[in-house]
C-alpha cells in the first residue's frame, strides 16, 4: 500500500487519518452529549437546541463518510480481509455496527424532530418535557452504544 497523507493516522496504528479522526470524535461523543444535556438541565434551551443539532449533523456527515469507506474503499477492504480476527468476525460486527448507526441516527433524528415540533407548539419546555426527556434518554443510551461499537470496530480493524 502506498503511504500518503490520508493513510497516516495519529493514534499509532496503521489506520488512515480519517479513521483516527472518526474514532477520536466517537470517543468524545458521550462527553459532548453530556455537555449538551447539562445545557438543557441548566435551562439553556436555545444553546441545547443549537449545539445538539450541530453535533447531530456533524456525526451524520462523518458516519456517512466512514460507512462509505468501510464498504467501498479497497484499502479498508484489505484491512477487513487481512485482519487477525478473521473476515467473518469483522464482517458480522460491521453489519451490527451499520445497524446500530442506522438505528441511532433514526432515534436521534426523531428526538430532535419532535422537539422542534413541540417547541413550535410552545409545548416544550412544558407539556411534552417528560416525553422529550424519555426519548432523550433512549437517544443518549443509543449514542453511547454507537460510540462504543465504533471504538470496538476501530480496535478490530487496526489494533487486534
Amino acid at each position: 500500500m502506498a503511504v500518503s497523507m490520508l493513510h497516516v493516522g495519529f493514534l499509532g496504528t496503521e489506520a488512515p487519518l480519517y479513521m483516527d479522526i472518526f474514532v477520536s470524535v466517537m470517543a468524545l461523543l458521550p462527553i459532548l452529549i453530556g455537555i449538551v444535556i447539562w445545557f438543557a438541565v441548566s435551562e439553556h434551551y436555545m444553546l441545547h437546541h443549537t449545539i445538539q443539532q450541530l453535533i447531530f449533523w456533524t456525526i451524520l456527515t462523518l458516519l456517512g463518510y466512514i460507512e462509505y469507506h468501510l464498504y467501498f474503499d479497497e484499502v479498508m477492504q484489505s484491512y477487513i480481509q487481512e485482519g487477525s480476527l478473521g473476515y467473518e468476525t469483522v464482517f458480522f460486527f460491521l453489519l451490527f455496527h451499520s445497524f446500530v448507526v442506522m438505528a441511532v441516527m433514526v432515534v436521534w433524528f426523531l428526538t430532535i424532530h419532535y422537539a422542534k415540533a413541540d417547541r413550535k407548539r410552545r409545548a416544550l419546555p412544558g407539556l411534552y418535557s417528560k416525553s422529550h426527556k424519555r426519548m432523550g434518554k433512549i437517544a443518549v443510551w443509543s449514542i453511547f452504544l454507537l460510540s462504543f461499537s465504533s471504538m470496538i470496530l476501530y480496535w478490530m480493524l487496526f489494533v487486534a
